[in-house]
């Protein structure tokens, strides 16, 4: 599924409550992509349900962030906007 960003951190966390009874693999972008904090908390409180984001991020050091704050659990690395072929192989 896809939230497309609209929601903030306490909404996607109470909608993906209501949707877990249909067994989502992921909830895309929950919430505003660069919300690398809000993501972790949400990818917390929605589990087993991952969170996929990375599409928008513009470089590795979002990565980076995102993968130490527990806050991504289906990667979406954009070559084209993470600045080329080099800068997204350096995300995984």
């Amino acid at each position: 599924m896809d939230a497309n960003q609209v929601w903030d951190v306490d909404e996607a966390i109470a909608n993906m409550a209501v949707l877990a009874e249909v067994d989502p693999y992921w909830i895309e972008e929950p919430t505003h992509a660069d919300d690398v904090l809000g993501h972790a908390r949400i990818a917390g409180a929605v589990a087993p349900t991952r969170v996929a984001t990375g599409e928008v991020a513009a470089n590795r050091v979002v990565f980076k962030q995102l993968m130490q704050a527990g806050a991504i659990g289906v990667y979406q690395v954009d070559a084209c906007r993470a600045a080329g072929g080099n800068e997204a192989l350096a995300c995984w």
